[in-house]
């Protein structure tokens, strides 16, 4: 029994290798040049007779078992991967339909009640009720927090029992106290958000986007315009690179103008005179 694992990290180094060399050959034909490098079977082949080599290629190439048990591996191997990856979807679909309906019962259990976001709407809905009863308002808002606000904070604070023994009053309290406070940003984002919400509804988001899209269209437009700037100045200094290329040439005659594509052969002559 090996004492460490450095053949097999050897053999693995060598596939990858091999993986990079032939990215297209087969499993099958990647172990084998590993294989014959291991098992030392070139050396092995000079020891042997020309008669004794031809008869082995012979029984290897008439031996067909050997393929088909590969075969038959290969799909048990790829049916089995098959099973794995169906029983985890399988338990994913099942944890997030759990979860759905988890969520589904919290939003029924809180449709005539008002959802708690700080201490203060928590002390004003908890005025003048018995313990009992306010236990399971806190309850059915740690549910809530939990299973659709996705409110942060340990497990232990949404817990109804503590070491086998049901929770007080004044300890749930006293969690959801802790909850507010983990989740006090979050709180004032919503109510932040819900305000400007209310300030926004007379804006027309029609202009505005056509607002946005001329101003992108007239950066565009800038920054092709300082690019033929800088082109423009190069071809002063040397127009021969525009041999070879294609151009649109601007013909006017009297007060009609009209563009033609074409391409330029050659340069007659190279004026000094700047450029119009």
């Amino acid at each position: 029994m090996p004492t460490t694992n450095i053949v097999s990290e050897r053999d693995f180094g060598s596939l990858d290798l091999l993986l990079k060399m032939k990215p297209a050959a087969s499993t099958k034909g990647l172990e084998s040049l590993i294989m014959w490098t291991n098992n030392k079977t070139a050396s092995w082949l000079r020891t042997l007779t020309d008669a004794e080599k031809t008869n082995l290629f012979h029984e290897a190439r008439k031996d067909k078992k050997l393929e088909a048990r590969y075969k038959e591996r290969k799909e048990q191997v790829r049916k089995r991967r098959l099973e794995i990856l169906k029983e985890k979807q399988k338990i994913k679909d099942q944890a997030e339909e759990k979860q759905y309906r988890k969520r589904v019962e919290c939003v029924k259990e809180m449709e005539d009640a008002a959802i708690w976001l700080d201490q203060k709407k928590m002390e004003e809905c908890l005025h003048g009720v018995a313990d009992a009863e306010a236990s399971k308002l806190i309850l059915k808002q740690m549910n809530y927090h939990r299973h659709v606000l996705k409110s942060k904070g340990d497990r232990g604070l949404f817990a109804k029992t503590s070491r086998g023994k049901a929770l007080t009053c004044e300890e749930l309290k006293e969690h959801m106290r802790v909850i507010f406070e983990k989740n006090l940003r979050i709180a004032e984002v919503g109510q932040e958000s819900d305000v400007s919400k209310e300030s926004e509804r007379g804006i027309d988001y029609t202009n505005v986007k056509k607002k946005l899209i001329e101003k992108r269209r007239k950066d565009r437009e800038s920054r092709v315009i300082a690019k033929e700037k800088t082109k423009l100045s190069k071809l002063k200094e040397e127009p021969e690179v525009l041999v070879g290329k294609a151009i649109q040439h601007l013909c006017k005659v009297d007060n009609d103008a009209e563009w033609f594509r074409a391409v330029v052969r050659d340069l007659v002559e190279i004026r000094n005179e700047k450029m119009k």
